[in-house]
């Protein structure tokens, strides 16, 4: 069965599509490139930002590069590379990297304790 994309719940169609049978995941669009014929800026024809919109726009832009940029110094430290060369390389201050480190540690004891309550070994292992 093949799903097409569109505005509304997933339509089924015979013909077997790349989900597979019976699936429930939407098509590519092939006009905009991307999963379920959703655009990706939908104000392209709505009316013009206000200025506390573009500051409000600007600011969830640039939380997500800080969540990237975070995640690319963790991932260094993951690796074992040293933290001197980390906080170097990314123009942070070796503490706020310790903190950053301490608190994905924290986040991990706690996803691990509640695997463990959940009674999922394999993933609390």
């Amino acid at each position: 069965q093949q799903v097409l994309g569109g505005r509304g719940p997933p339509v089924r169609t015979p013909s077997g599509g790349a989900g597979g049978k019976g699936s429930a995941m939407p098509a590519v669009s092939p006009r905009r490139g991307n999963i379920g014929g959703q655009g990706t800026d939908s104000r392209a024809t709505s009316k013009p930002l206000s200025a506390a919109e573009k500051l409000a726009e600007r600011e969830r832009v640039q939380a997500i590069h800080r969540r990237f940029y975070a995640a690319l110094a963790i991932r260094d430290l993951v690796a074992e590379v040293p933290a001197v060369k980390v906080a170097k390389q990314y123009a942070v201050p070796r503490g706020s990297l310790q903190s950053l480190q301490s608190m994905g540690g924290m986040y991990c004891s706690m996803v691990r304790q509640l695997c463990e309550r959940l009674r999922w070994p394999e993933l609390a292992a």
